[in-house]
């Protein structure tokens, strides 16, 4: 962005009870991007701490719901913007916020900014009315990265689960079921694919058959990929049969994609889009879903490995505005009109939310 507000929000990290070490490392996203024009900081946390995990017990009531629920959202501004900051926020043209692992695990996207003092104007998700994303700090790093400068691409939908009751059984008092088969996974990736050959990507798509985790990871180590898409289940600190909780992408014969195998990559993707959170297709109970954590996880670990952009999506998504929000944020980064990434998204998002 040409002039782009930067809140940081690291130091919130103590008000939500949280706090851990690394605050002022320099992340991948920040060594790339341009610096920003304005800066409005927020070093010290609110003059209150709130009662422990109060936020998180709302977003873990809400995160299997895929339509939007204002008065949900305007909580959650109300919530987790201090108040010297709340007028601010709504004069803002464009948005950066800066996380650490800790507030990163917050739907920020999905707050409701709109002024208690004026009616109506009908409500819009922060996220809807202006560009807005996420930078990371992280004090964990690759130092020396290479990144595929190539037009490649690697998309993989709805890869097969064979062999998951097996490697992650669950407990005798919870066990696991077996997820869902995922067809919208698959759609969305011959979709993005679709449209990635259109603005001029060498593609190799994995979707039909079910790709098992050997093709996967064959795939993956190829050649260099500058984009890496995957539609599929997605799991935060799950539980195998040796007591190692695994954190990521779910493949057959009980593996998983995680940020290790990227991190194995000679030549990181400049650009990761996972959506892990299909409606309904989660293989743990409604209202147990950790969307949220996932994302915040998986996206923490791949900028610290180098990748400069990752799309996450922490959030119950449908079949049909998933399809829409990537075919829609490609053709708006890669076709003519070439848009730096935070605009792709807030068109994306605009998109999918008509």
């Amino acid at each position: 962005f040409p002039a782009m507000c930067r809140v940081e929000l690291h130091a919130l990290s103590q008000q939500f009870g949280q706090h851990r070490g690394g605050r002022h490392g320099k992340d991948t996203a920040e060594r790339n991007a341009e610096l920003p024009a304005d800066i409005e900081k927020h070093d010290q946390p609110g003059d209150q701490q709130r009662q422990p995990r109060q936020v998180e017990r709302l977003v873990r009531d809400q995160i299997d719901v895929p339509t939007w629920n204002p008065d949900f959202s305007r909580a959650l501004f109300q919530l987790m913007v201090p108040h010297e900051l709340k007028d601010t926020v709504r004069h803002f043209a464009r948005l950066v916020l800066v996380v650490d692992a800790c507030t990163a695990n917050l739907p920020w996207e999905l707050m409701l900014a709109d002024d208690p003092a004026r009616t109506g104007a009908p409500p819009r998700a922060l996220s809807l009315q202006i560009p807005l994303v996420r930078q990371l700090t992280a004090s964990d790093y690759r130092v020396h990265v290479r990144q595929s400068m190539g037009r490649t691409a690697l998309v993989i939908g709805n890869p097969s689960l064979a062999g998951f009751l097996e490697t992650f059984p669950g407990s005798p008092d919870a066990p696991n079921c077996m997820p869902f088969d995922l067809p919208g996974a698959a759609q969305e990736a011959e979709t993005v694919a679709r449209e990635l050959r259109e603005q001029g990507y060498a593609v190799t798509l994995l979707s039909d058959p079910p790709p098992q985790a050997s093709a996967v990871l064959i795939a993956l180590y190829q050649r260099p990929w500058r984009i890496l898409h995957v539609c599929a289940h997605g799991e935060f600190a799950l539980r195998s049969v040796e007591g190692v909780e695994l954190t990521g992408v779910l493949m057959s014969d009980g593996q998983m994609l995680t940020a290790a195998e990227i991190r194995a990559m000679e030549l990181v993707p400049e650009l990761v889009f996972l959506n892990c959170c299909h409606l309904g297709q989660a293989s743990v109970p409604a209202g147990q879903g950790q969307a949220n954590l996932l994302a915040a996880s998986m996206a923490r670990e791949l900028i610290a490995v180098g990748v400069r952009c990752v799309v996450v999506a922490g959030w119950a998504v449908s079949d049909a505005p998933a399809m829409c929000f990537g075919k829609t944020f490609y053709e708006k980064l890669l076709g003519p009109d070439g848009l730096p990434f935070g605009e792709a998204i807030f068109r994306a998002r605009e998109a999918t939310s008509e």
